[in-house]
């Protein structure tokens, strides 16, 4: 297999592991705040935003009453966290 080929293998095999992430639980590290609202998820029920000299640190929190939260991390517009 050449070096071409193989980078193909791998592009393809991420595409197909990303389609199962999202096909899962809607929700995968490294996705966008936009893809995240595209997928709708609504709007939060909390958000807090912390910007510093190297980027933005977005917080996203969910209620699940009665008692669960989810949250998830945004750094720079990209999903890095997600919390149960």
């Amino acid at each position: 297999m050449t070096a071409k080929e193989r980078e193909k293998a791998r592009a393809t095999l991420t595409t197909k592991l990303a389609a199962e992430r999202r096909a899962r639980d809607g929700a995968w590290i490294g996705m966008k705040k936009e893809q995240a609202l595209a997928a709708g998820w609504g709007k939060p029920d909390k958000t807090y935003r912390t910007r510093t000299a190297s980027g933005t640190f977005e917080q996203w929190h969910y209620r699940n009453y009665p008692s669960t939260v989810k949250s998830y991390d945004f750094i720079n517009g990209v999903l890095t966290a997600i919390q149960d």
